[in-house]
């Protein structure tokens, strides 16, 4: 049995220095998620050297080196590291390497940050180049919150100074005018950056499709489309619960999760954090009180707290609370919905927002997913093959020659039951092999 341990920067940082980088490591007899992230094929043996997968294939053609550093995968299963493509690690003041140790300890081994900084940046360039054991970051550039006075000038200037940065995408919120998005997109096309974020109002979910703008939360797909279309407000019932009634209409989710499809763009479904919103409402102790909250930073979570958190300070809690619940069982229809119609769908968690734990919450999306319909080999690929492409990654998210080996072995088929990505016995980044906690056992 695999020796499991909690990571420490500390281990981490040893066992970059002294990690099996010369020579090559074998896990043997084990069963190996196909490249399609749709089927396991059992008795395979994979050869690792240095940070590259270099063969895969059946145990009794593979030739082990007699120098390998062998893994008995026997009763096993091998799967490409997890990618959470919605974090926000630049809202950890100072003690990101909690942040890490969990995102590494559950098999996440790419984040995609969606608030960025220089600071951001620099800790990017740092694990790229091994300074820094973390996992691989890609991140947007600051949020482009915008303002009513945002002209078209605003949108050029803010994206070039991103692109001129070097983040790898730029993040738009609610508050960009139609004229400062024009800018925004000019700019994005010409560098070739893709753009994610909210649903802008000021043009609404529709002509965002047509810019080809990708979706971080499913919630905004309500906000943009379904709550947001220039509907005439008497035309609607004055009672907040009927007036959802209405506008939350199920039988128009078929035809706009197919003009989803055929714009393109990737939807960030964003279960997790919606639902645990609602959760910690009605029962913020069991939130706080989890064992992986006490190794979160302590800045993150003190900010959890209901006299900081700014869910507790809203004006009306209690109808709060209601549209939460009302909504969410909707945003179920849209994630499967949007699933059967071959819109793109990645898996995001938020990471940054209270009550939302690093490395944990990708396993709880995940199961999410599935609830929601998707099938176990559909969720999974959220978080290795799809998330690969939208990062536009060639060498990531699948277990074939070539590939970055970041490796999670698994005691259990995630394919069968995707609870199942909870059962790690070791984690590899970029062909290492760390102590891993486990994640569910």
């Amino acid at each position: 049995m695999i020796r499991r341990s909690v990571c420490t920067c500390a281990v981490l940082a040893l066992v970059a220095l002294v990690g099996r980088s010369q020579g090559v490591l074998a896990i043997t007899d084990v069963s190996v998620l196909a490249p399609e992230a749709d089927q396991m094929r059992a008795g395979q043996t994979v050869l690792v050297r240095g940070d590259r997968i270099v063969e895969v294939g059946s145990s009794e053609e593979v030739d082990v080196p007699g120098k390998a550093t062998v893994i008995d995968g026997q009763g096993r299963y091998l799967i490409p590291g997890l990618t959470d493509l919605h974090v926000h690690i630049s809202r950890s003041s100072s003690d990101v390497a909690k942040l890490f140790d969990l995102f590494l300890d559950h098999g996440v081994t790419t984040i995609l940050n969606l608030d960025g900084s220089r600071r951001v940046l620099a800790m990017r360039d740092q694990v790229a180049g091994g300074e820094l054991v973390g996992p691989a970051i890609f991140s947007s550039g600051p949020i482009l919150r915008g303002s009513e006075q945002m002209t078209r000038e605003d949108g050029v200037k803010f994206a070039t100074q991103h692109a001129d940065l070097g983040y790898d995408m730029i993040k738009v919120y609610n508050g960009v005018t139609s004229e400062g998005y024009a800018g925004i997109l000019e700019v994005a096309n010409n560098r070739g950056l893709p753009v994610i974020g909210h649903a802008v109002r000021s043009i609404g979910l529709l002509k965002g499709l047509e810019s080809g703008q990708h979706i971080a939360h499913m919630e905004e797909v309500v906000y943009g489309y379904f709550t947001w279309r220039g509907r005439e407000r008497e035309a609607l019932p004055e009672d907040p619960t009927e007036r959802r009634s209405v506008l939350l209409n199920v039988a128009e989710i078929d035809d706009l999760a197919r003009r989803v499809a055929e714009s393109g763009v990737s939807v960030i479904p964003n279960l997790v954090v919606y639902k645990q919103i609602a959760g910690q409402l009605l029962d913020p102790e069991t939130f706080l009180s989890r064992p992986e909250a006490e190794r979160m930073p302590e800045s993150m979570v003190r900010s959890w707290q209901a006299d900081r958190n700014g869910y507790f300070k809203r004006s009306n809690p209690e109808s709060f609370l209601e549209s939460l619940q009302q909504t969410y069982p909707f945003l179920e229809k849209l994630t499967k919905a949007f699933s059967d119609a071959g819109v793109p769908m990645l898996a995001g968690t938020d990471v940054g927002v209270p009550m939302v734990i690093a490395g944990v919450s990708l396993h709880e999306e995940l199961e999410l997913l599935v609830v929601a319909g998707l099938s176990p080999a559909a969720a999974l690929a959220t978080a290795t093959i799809a998330a690969a492409e939208f990062l536009k990654r060639d060498d990531a998210g699948q277990v074939r020659p070539g590939f970055r080996a970041d490796l999670i072995l698994l005691r259990a088929n995630p394919l069968e039951d995707i609870r199942n990505t909870r059962t790690i016995d070791a984690v590899l980044l970029a062909g290492r092999e760390l102590g891993s906690e486990a994640a569910g056992s």
